[in-house]
């Protein structure tokens, strides 16, 4: 048992953590948001000069700078999702009921201890070290790949805009 000092102040770090958390979130958002505004500014200029020159081969360039925003819009993803991870243990944490975990927040008050849950780790890494069933689902949403197909605003996008470069460099040529 911990003393009331104690565990007054990992309370203290548990809502510190999660407005961290909050911010780390709401920050790769913004992260996400300039990255998207940079690739269809550049496909923008790219497809521009492609249709005045109505040359395909200028056009073709836009599919390299998508991959690449879309790859670097995919690895901020899975950052983003490494502290959403986490703030889906402290949910389950704080309501029992709904996520079930091995530890409570009511446990905690009742006994006045946090028991094996972990107090301040933003990213999930303490956490994922020493709960297997969090580290699969962790990894899982955390994986690149996950994040470039299935998170639907990054994929759709990148998509959307790498067929209409097909579709234009398609029509270049034919015309």
């Amino acid at each position: 048992m911990v003393s009331q000092e104690e565990f007054n102040y990992k309370l203290e770090l548990l809502r510190d953590e999660i407005s961290v958390i909050q911010g780390k979130i709401s920050d790769f958002d913004s992260l996400s948001f300039r990255i998207k505004g940079w690739a269809i500014t550049l496909w923008t200029a790219i497809s521009g000069i492609a249709i005045r020159e109505m040359s395909a081969h200028i056009a073709a360039i836009a599919l390299p700078v998508l991959m690449a925003f879309w790859m670097l819009d995919g690895y901020f993803k899975s950052y983003q999702q490494r502290s959403m991870q986490r703030m889906g243990y402290i949910e389950g944490f704080l309501n029992p009921n709904a996520h079930p975990t091995s530890d409570s927040l009511s446990d905690a008050f009742e006994h006045r201890d946090f028991g094996s849950f972990i107090i301040f780790d933003p990213i999930g890494r303490q956490t994922r070290d020493t709960d297997g069933v969090f580290r699969a689902r962790y990894e899982e949403k955390t994986n690149l790949w996950r994040c470039l197909w299935r998170i639907n605003n990054v994929r759709i996008l990148y998509l959307s805009l790498i067929a209409v470069t097909l579709a234009g460099i398609a029509i270049i040529e034919f015309v």
